[in-house]
């Protein structure tokens, strides 16, 4: 069964989980820039990769509007964000937020933490952090979370681990073994 990863990354940080995922799936990762309708043809499985901003998964649109067209593709898709594996309600509001009730049922996602890179942000980016940043540290009686929010927006910091990445390798190679069975 033939896999593709394709990512959307602004600052590197979805590239480079997508690079991990390809190598342990000894297939290719492209960029969503590179991606047509056409050129998904030989695929069974594609695995799609996009950055959080403002709880959007960067470039899902354009994924889903391009998979239109393949609803015999095996799909996952995996999201990267500077927010913490263990939030689970921010988890959720990514998922309502990204995907229909449908999708949800029939797409499994994924989310791993990476980081910020304030070098490779664009402005705009960098000034609603910043922003972010002294909102939370004007708020009386923060929660932990929102203190290490703070902690992690003073500066780019990387919490990207190969490891993340092992339930959604698992997952890929069970689904793409049943499949070459049932065959």
């Amino acid at each position: 069964m033939k896999k593709i990863v394709i990512y959307s990354s602004k600052t590197g940080f979805t590239k480079q989980y997508a690079n991990w995922i390809a190598k342990e799936l000894n297939c290719e990762a492209i960029s969503l820039h590179e991606v047509t309708k056409e050129s998904l043809k030989p695929y069974h499985t594609v695995i799609y990769g996009g950055g959080i901003t403002a709880g959007q998964i960067g470039g899902l649109k354009k994924f889903k509007n391009i998979m239109l067209e393949h609803s015999d593709k095996q799909i996952f898709v995996f999201a990267t964000g500077a927010t913490p594996m263990e939030n689970k309600e921010n988890l959720k509001g990514i998922i309502n937020a990204n995907f229909t009730q449908e999708e949800k049922v029939r797409i499994p996602f994924y989310y791993f933490q990476s980081g910020i890179n304030y070098e490779n942000m664009k402005l705009g980016g960098k000034m609603v952090l910043r922003i972010l940043a002294v909102m939370l540290e004007k708020k009386k009686n923060k929660t932990k979370d929102e203190i290490d929010l703070i902690q992690a927006l003073r500066k780019s910091n990387d919490c990207s681990n190969i490891s993340h990445i092992i339930p959604l390798v698992d997952k890929v190679r069970r689904e793409s073994n049943e499949k070459t069975s049932a065959s």
